[in-house]
This record gives structure tokens, C-alpha cells and sequence, in this order.
């Protein structure tokens, strides 16, 4: 009888043993899932925050072009990539617009005649036009 009650303790043991490493594993998976979910927006986040900082310097220099005398010229680089997310770049009549994979950045701009590319570029002002490229 003793030794019944041994080994019913010895596999009572081992069920709540398991039960224990079962629990441990679960909620393991579940803080990876969690972490993974987190870093997945903060990335996304980054994505939006370089682009849009971009958008904002290519306006800025449209605007200082718009805003100073004929014969305004001045050079610069547009980057090919940002940080590693590749980019399109279109500008109209009086908007640029950049896409990615995940947003579309527009910004209002002053009429302009050309249009930006990646690397460099020149930006003019002549005859109270704005000229790029």
C-alpha cells in the first residue's frame, strides 16, 4: 500500500511538472509575440518619421526657392534610399508626393517646371519660376 502511494506522489510530480514547464513555455511565446508585435510599429513608426522628414526638407528648400529674389540657385542630394526603405517620388503642379510600401507623404509646394530624382539635385529660381533639374 506504501508503495502505491509512492508512486501515485512520483507521477502527481511529474503531471505538475509538466503542467509547470507547459505554463512556463505559454507565457514565454506569448512576451516573444508581443515583443515581436512592438517592434514591428516602433519600425513602422521609423519608416513614417524619416519619410516624412525628407518630404519636409524637399518642401523647405521649394519654399526658400519661392521666397528669395530671381537668381536664387542652389544644390541638393536626395537619397536613394531612406535608411533602408525605398521610396518613389512625384511631384505635380504644386505637390510632392513620396510613397513607400506602407505610407503616401504629400506636402503643398509653390509651382514648379522639372522633377526631383534621387541624388543630386538644382534648384533655381529665374524669372519668378521655380525651376528644378
Amino acid at each position: 500500500m506504501f508503495k502505491e502511494l509512492k508512486n501515485e506522489k512520483k507521477a502527481q510530480v511529474s503531471v505538475e511538472f509538466m503542467s509547470i514547464i507547459g505554463a512556463v513555455l505559454f507565457v514565454f511565446i506569448v512576451i516573444i509575440i508581443i515583443v515581436f508585435q512592438q517592434r514591428v510599429e516602433v519600425d513602422e513608426q521609423k519608416e513614417l518619421l524619416l519619410v516624412e522628414d525628407l518630404a519636409k526638407s524637399i518642401q523647405k528648400e521649394v519654399l526658400i526657392a519661392a521666397a528669395v529674389n530671381n537668381g536664387y540657385s542652389r544644390q541638393f542630394s536626395i537619397p536613394a534610399s531612406v535608411d533602408r526603405y525605398n521610396f518613389t517620388l512625384i511631384n505635380s503642379d504644386k505637390e510632392l508626393v513620396i510613397t513607400t510600401g506602407n505610407y503616401d507623404i504629400s506636402k503643398k509646394i509653390p509651382k514648379i517646371y522639372g522633377n526631383f530624382t534621387k541624388g543630386l539635385n538644382t534648384i533655381q529660381k529665374v524669372d519668378n519660376i521655380i525651376k528644378v533639374n
